[in-house]
C-alpha cells in the first residue's frame, strides 16, 4: 500500500548503489507506488539533479520536455516517454515556456507480484531496459484510453483497498501495452547522418507533397540506394514513414484542437479528406472523427498542485 509518510528527501549518499559521478543530486525514496500527474500553462524545469529507489516512467501529454539521464539526453515530444531506473542520476529541462502536460509513474518491480507469473513467463520488465519508447499512431488510442483511466485517480485515492487493485490491474495493463510498444516502436539508427538529416526534412515538410524522390535529392543520395538505406535504418519504408508522421500530427490536431477533419487533412499534408479518412482508419482502426470522440476524456483527470518549481526563462 502507497504510504505518504514513506515518502522523503535526502541527500545522503550511501543511498546510491553505486558511486556519485561528481554530481551533487537529491535522493528521493519511494514506496510501492506514486503518481503525479501534472497539467500547466508554461515550461518547468528541475533545478537540481536527483535519483531515487524505484522506475520512473516519464510520459509527455503535451509540449516538449528535454530529459537528461545520467550521460544522455533525450527531447521528449507528445506519445513519447523514457524510462528511469533505480537510481540513476536525472533531470527535466523545458525548451520554452507553452503549456505542458506530463505524467510521471514510479514503482517498483516489486508492485507486479500478484502478477508474477504472467511477467516472468513474457518477460514484461525487458521493456523497462529500454531508455525512450514512441508510441506508434496504431496504438496511441488505446494508450490515451489507459492513460485516461490511471490518471482519474491520485494518491489519496489509494487508500482505498478497492481502487488500489484497480489501479494495479491497470498499471499491469500498461506494462503489457510497453511491452508491445517495445516490439513495434519506430527507430533510428545514429550512424546515419543521411538518413537522420532525411528524417529532420520529412518533419519539417510532412505538409507539402514530398516524395522519396525529392527526400533522396535532399541528402544527394539516388532514389534506390536512398530506399534501402531508409528501410534499414528505421525499420519502415518511406512511404510508411510519411504516412506516419502525418497520422502522428493529424491526431495531435484531433486532440488539442477544434480544427475539421477537412482542415486537418489539408494540414496535414493528404491530398483530400477522403483519402485522409481511409489512410487513418487503416492505421488507428477507426476514423477521424470517432478517435476525436474516444479519445475525450471519458474519466475526469486528477492533477496534482504545480510544484514550486521555477519557470523557465
Amino acid at each position: 500500500m502507497f504510504d505518504m509518510e514513506k515518502v522523503k528527501l535526502s541527500t545522503s549518499p550511501e543511498k546510491l548503489k553505486k558511486p556519485d559521478k561528481s554530481k551533487p543530486a537529491t535522493y528521493q525514496e519511494f514506496v510501492d507506488f506514486y503518481i503525479d500527474n501534472m497539467d500547466l500553462p508554461y515550461g518547468t524545469s528541475m533545478p537540481y539533479f536527483q535519483y531515487h529507489n524505484v522506475y520512473e516512467l516519464f510520459i509527455v501529454k503535451k509540449g516538449h520536455k528535454r530529459y537528461m539521464i545520467e550521460d544522455e539526453t533525450f527531447d521528449l515530444t507528445p506519445f513519447e516517454l523514457v524510462i528511469v531506473r533505480p537510481y540513476e542520476i536525472h533531470r527535466t529541462v523545458s525548451l520554452d515556456n507553452l503549456p505542458q502536460s506530463r505524467l510521471i509513474l514510479y514503482f517498483g518491480e516489486k508492485y507486479f507480484d500478484r502478477f508474477a507469473d504472467v511477467v516472468e513467463r513474457c518477460s514484461l520488465f525487458d521493456c523497462l531496459k529500454l531508455r525512450k519508447l514512441k508510441i506508434p499512431a496504431s496504438h496511441k488510442l488505446k494508450f490515451t484510453k489507459l492513460l485516461n483511466r490511471i490518471t482519474s485517480m491520485d494518491n489519496d485515492d489509494l487508500a482505498d483497498p478497492l481502487k488500489y487493485a484497480v489501479m494495479q490491474c491497470l498499471m499491469f495493463e500498461l506494462l503489457c501495452q510497453l511491452h508491445e510498444t517495445a516490439a513495434v516502436s519506430p527507430h533510428i539508427i545514429k550512424n546515419s547522418p543521411q538518413i537522420e538529416r532525411a528524417v529532420e526534412y520529412i518533419g519539417k515538410n510532412y505538409k507539402s507533397g514530398i516524395t522519396l524522390e525529392s527526400a533522396a535529392d535532399e541528402v544527394f543520395l539516388s532514389p534506390s540506394y536512398f530506399s534501402a538505406l531508409f528501410r534499414k535504418c528505421t525499420g519502415m519504408t518511406f512511404s510508411s514513414y510519411l504516412r506516419n508522421i502525418r497520422i502522428e500530427n493529424a491526431i495531435r490536431l484531433l486532440l488539442d484542437s477544434d480544427e475539421s477533419i477537412t482542415g486537418i487533412s489539408a494540414e496535414c499534408g493528404f491530398s483530400s479528406p477522403n483519402y485522409f479518412k481511409d489512410v487513418f482508419r487503416r492505421v488507428t482502426g477507426v476514423s477521424p472523427s470517432r478517435y476525436r470522440l474516444e479519445a475525450d476524456d471519458e474519466y475526469q483527470p486528477k492533477f496534482k498542485p504545480p510544484d514550486d518549481v521555477p519557470m523557465k526563462r
